[in-house]
């Protein structure tokens, strides 16, 4: 009798050490950013920008891929639910302009860092 390798199950195993190995990278940098928005005035949009961003760019990738990786984008978006569930203390909408602007931003850098090509091919024919 002898064992044959399962290949497949060695590359599920290692993908998974790989995606969960960034979900805790992602949660070490929320800490980061938490203690510099706790410490600074526009800290705070700052924050609230980026987790608006992340909500936003997960829900777009549910749709996306439904079939492909649901597990690993719901435990993604479970991570960033509960990270606002810790914080939703120092989230809230600026009332300065500036402020808002720096939330805009920051949004907006969360959610082109999930889709990283799709808004520098818009020129190009």
């Amino acid at each position: 009798m002898t064992a044959e390798f399962d290949d497949h199950a060695l590359q599920n195993g290692i993908d998974t050490a790989f995606e969960y190995g960034g979900l805790l990278l992602r949660a070490l940098g929320y800490a980061a950013l938490y203690a510099v928005a706790s410490n600074y005035d526009c800290g705070r949009p700052m924050l609230a920008g980026v987790l608006a961003g992340d909500l936003v760019s997960h829900v777009v990738l549910v749709f996306l891929r439904w079939h492909d990786s649901l597990l690993t984008i719901a435990s993604e978006l479970a991570l960033t639910a509960l990270v606002v569930l810790l914080v939703r203390d120092q989230l809230a909408w600026p009332a300065e302009l500036p402020m808002r602007a720096i939330f805009g931003l920051a949004a907006f850098g969360a959610c082109i860092g999930k889709f990283p090509g799709a808004f520098t091919t818009l020129g190009r024919p």
